[in-house]
Order: structure tokens, then C-alpha cells, then sequence
């Protein structure tokens, strides 16, 4: 009976060992470049955490952790993300102090207005590492002392990567060149 229960328990400690090893987390990186007020090219970077579960016979589930959007040399950034079912990746803001550029379209979450967004719609779970994306600026800051990244239309082109460590962009005194340049 003691050798029953010991290898009952052995058991049970192999399954949730692979249960616990049975998921990774990544970090992805969609990177492009902005002109700065000065002229010169400017790092831009919406970063994210996927945490991917692979537990045999469940489908795997990926859970979307943190979202950073950065540029650099500028300090304030879009901080509040969703992804959105209808308009996929967005980043919204609060209309008391963001207002929409002319030609900008109309999107309202709940009580925030949508200020940057990709441009077709897509969401964290439709971008592939080496995909180009575009992240649209629609908004900008009612007043401000600080720089803001310039609303585009258009959209700044990213590159999506995967990588080992995050990034935190600062405001280089050195132009650092694009890694595909």
C-alpha cells in the first residue's frame, strides 16, 4: 500500500511538472522609425508578451500580457491599449485631453476616444513575426509642452521580430541606425 500511495504521488508530481513546463512566454517587437521635429529618424516600437500554453489535448491558448508603445525621445507615449474584436489593436485616451485630427476616423470605446490603432484592424493574434504593419496616429494632444509622437494618417510602418529581452527606448545623444538599414 506504501509503495502504491509513493508512486500515486510520483505520478500526480511528473503530470504537474509538464503541466507547468508545457508553456513559454515570448516577447515580440513591432519596430519602425518616425522623423523627429529636428529631422532626425526616430525608433518607434509597440512591444508585447505572449504567454503560450501548449497542454496536450487543449487547444493552445495564448494569453497577451503587457503592451508598451514607445518612441523615442518622447516621454509621453499612448499608454492605455485594448485589443478590440472590432478595431483590433488600439491605444485610446481620454477626449478631455486628446482630440482627433481632421480626416481622423470617428472610433469611441466606452469613454476614451481611440488615438492610435493599426491600420487594418488587426489584433495582437493576427500579427506574424516578419510582418509589416502599420500603426495609424490619430490623435493629438490638446495642449502640451512636451513632444508628441505626430498624428499619421497613413500610418508608421513596423516590423514585427521576436526577441529575447525587452526594449526600453530612450533618447539617444548618438543617432543609433535602423537595424535594416
Amino acid at each position: 500500500m506504501l509503495k502504491e500511495l509513493i508512486n500515486l504521488k510520483l505520478f500526480i508530481t511528473l503530470c504537474f511538472s509538464l503541466l507547468l513546463s508545457a508553456c513559454s512566454t515570448q516577447i515580440y517587437q513591432a519596430m519602425g522609425k518616425y522623423e523627429d521635429g529636428s529631422g532626425i529618424d526616430r525608433r518607434v516600437l509597440i512591444q508585447w508578451k505572449a504567454q503560450k500554453y501548449y497542454i496536450p489535448l487543449v487547444s493552445p491558448e495564448i494569453d497577451y500580457g503587457s503592451v508598451s508603445f514607445q518612441a523615442e525621445c518622447i516621454q509621453d507615449v499612448f499608454l492605455d491599449h485594448d485589443n478590440h474584436t472590432e478595431f483590433g489593436l488600439i491605444f485610446k485616451e481620454r477626449a478631455q485631453e486628446f482630440r482627433r485630427i481632421e480626416n481622423a476616423p470617428i472610433i469611441n470605446v466606452g469613454n476614451y476616444i481611440v488615438c492610435a490603432k493599426l491600420k487594418n484592424n488587426e489584433s495582437l493574434s493576427d500579427i506574424k513575426v516578419g510582418d509589416d504593419v502599420k500603426l495609424e496616429v490619430l490623435c493629438e494632444a490638446k495642449s502640451t509642452l512636451t513632444p508628441m509622437l505626430q498624428a499619421n494618417l497613413d500610418g508608421y510602418q513596423l516590423k514585427t521580430s521576436e526577441v529575447d529581452t525587452e526594449l526600453v527606448l530612450g533618447c539617444p545623444t548618438k543617432v543609433v541606425p535602423m537595424a535594416s538599414e
